[in-house]
């Protein structure tokens, strides 16, 4: 179990390196700069805490952690508004749950095909923000405690780009 914890939480670090912390910290207490919300499995979640970056042009890492300690990371390459679907290679969904050590990931893996599936809807992509929507369905990883497809529906985000 711990050599399956670590490896989800890599995942999930790999995911949101490409965010970035940004140079500013929010101001009072759960202060939120921009939002993120879906579906997941039928509920709703939300997020208190979001990021975005960019790696170069094109390479795009966001996510965000719900009160709860559940989290969405997306990475996807995106050279503008556009939808991009797995199996692109290099994409990138995760849902990680930290209190039970489970990680869900929908990949898309290049010649070995897609893991899961999804898509990432861009409507607005400037050097200081992007919005869209996502959805995604992702089985659980190897090693993971879950048995079933973590099933991501309505996905939105509205997040500021951290500058590096």
């Amino acid at each position: 179990m711990r050599a399956f914890l670590q490896a989800a939480f890599v995942a999930v670090g790999m995911s949101l390196s490409l965010v970035g912390c940004g140079d500013e910290e929010p101001t009072g207490p759960g202060a939120l700069s921009g939002s993120m919300t879906a579906s997941v499995d039928g509920q709703a979640w939300s997020a208190i805490q979001v990021s975005a970056g960019r790696s170069g042009a094109d390479v795009i890492g966001l996510g965000g952690t719900s009160a709860a300690q559940t989290t969405i990371s997306l990475s996807f390459t995106a050279a503008g508004p556009g939808t991009y679907a797995i199996p692109q290679t290099g994409m990138n969904f995760n849902f990680a749950e930290f209190a039970g050590g489970a990680l869900w990931q929908a990949l898309g893996i290049g010649q070995l095909g897609a893991v899961g599936s999804g898509s990432v809807t861009i409507t607005t992509l400037s050097a200081t923000r992007i919005v869209g929507t996502f959805q995604f369905r992702a089985p659980p990883a190897g090693g993971n405690p879950a048995t079933a497809d973590k099933v991501v529906t309505q996905g939105a985000f509205d997040i500021p780009i951290a500058s590096n």
